[in-house]
């Protein structure tokens, strides 16, 4: 049992620093892979989104159709998403902006990334993994659906 305040103090301490302290610190920019929310503190992008600047955006860019990435607190979307394939001979540069506004103010933001591009898979052909670097033609009498043929 804890009986003196310095053992109180150690068991409690950080928690409410946590609780009471840290959401009130805050930070005026946060570093790429990262967003600004409303509580001031720097937090990763979550998967499937991105941000490459210094920046106090309130939250990351999505990555763009037929890309994606796999891990939180990501800089781009290198990866070709299923139903696309990445076409290495051709080279773009995405742009993905980000408004936000509230009653007194409104930003926006915007994050790029330059990859070979991810094209969708054409008509009666399909690809199910990642990356790849070309789609399979469907079997006779199915119909493609990016992914998979029906």
């Amino acid at each position: 049992m804890i009986s003196n305040l310095r053992d109180r103090w150690l068991l409690l301490g950080p928690l409410l620093f946590l609780l009471f302290l840290a959401p009130h610190t805050s930070a005026s920019s946060c570093p790429p892979g990262s967003f600004l929310p409303l509580h001031g503190l720097c937090t990763p992008c979550p998967t499937g989104t991105f941000s490459t600047d210094w920046d106090t955006r309130a939250w990351c860019s999505p990555c763009p159709q037929g890309y994606i990435n796999f891990t939180p607190n990501s800089t781009s979307c290198p990866h070709c998403d299923v139903g696309f394939y990445r076409d290495s001979s051709t080279t773009t540069t995405i742009t993905s902006t980000i408004s936000s506004s509230s009653s007194s103010s409104s930003s926006s933001s915007s994050s790029s990334i330059s990859t070979s591009t991810c094209k969708p898979c054409p008509p009666g052909q399909y690809n199910s993994l990642l990356d790849s670097d070309r789609c399979e033609p469907c079997g006779v009498g199915t119909v493609s659906k990016g992914w998979t043929c029906a």
